[in-house]
């Protein structure tokens, strides 16, 4: 996040964009590939619901982060 913002403030809109792409990679690999089993459970559980809330969370952010961007 902080990354961005600076490379925002800079005017370094690549730099940004390429942090941007590097969290989504980060979070894909780490976060969604390994709560996989919480995703595709069969009830909706609290643990399920809690792991579709917090990649909520996280997508909100990341798109609040990236709204600048053209």
């Amino acid at each position: 996040m902080e990354q961005v913002r600076a490379s925002l403030d800079a005017y370094d809109t690549p730099g940004a964009t390429d942090a941007i792409t590097a969290f989504f990679d980060v979070l894909n690999n780490w976060y969604i590939r390994r709560s996989r089993p919480r995703f595709w459970a069969e009830e909706m559980t609290v643990d399920k619901q809690a792991a579709y809330d917090t990649l909520l969370t996280v997508l909100l952010i990341a798109v609040r982060l990236a709204a600048p961007l053209p």
